[in-house]
């Protein structure tokens, strides 16, 4: 059985990126009512609870399922598909002004952390690696 040398493909390096945007700041809010509260959420806590954002139209949270799938995906089409998907519903981030828990739109998104950032940039990698795969691995079907 012959082994085969770890290779850190383009891929990898979008899900290390994934991973270390978790303890960052992703949102920062302005909570007019409440001078106490934190107004920082990290990309981790934005993860876990973004998912009860969706009964409310947010459809941004599904970039996180369709990275996994574009990361998984075994056929390079698919992967394609579902990592243009996770952009474009990651680049839906920038059209909420406030976050989906806040009923009478007193709590404002006023600006992304470092962590949002990274998980962009996770994201957008990883459909650029995906691309290139996918264009290097298509045959030229020029006459």
């Amino acid at each position: 059985m012959q082994i085969k040398p770890f290779r850190l493909e383009t891929k990898d390096i979008s899900l290390i990126l994934y991973l270390l945007s978790l303890p960052f700041p992703a949102l920062y809010l302005d909570h007019d009512y409440i001078a106490l509260r934190d107004n920082v959420y990290s990309s981790l806590y934005v993860l876990i609870w973004g998912i009860f954002s969706l009964p409310d139209g947010t459809v941004a949270w599904f970039a996180n399922p369709f990275f996994i799938i574009a990361y998984l995906g075994r056929n390079i089409k698919s992967s394609v598909v579902f990592s243009i998907l996770a952009t474009i519903s990651a680049l839906s981030s920038f059209f909420y002004s406030s976050i989906w828990n806040d009923g009478d739109g007193r709590i404002q998104i006023v600006g992304y952390g470092s962590g949002f950032y990274i998980w962009l940039a996770s994201i957008v990698l990883l459909t650029a690696s995906n691309l290139n795969n996918y264009q290097r691995n298509t045959p030229n079907r020029q006459k």
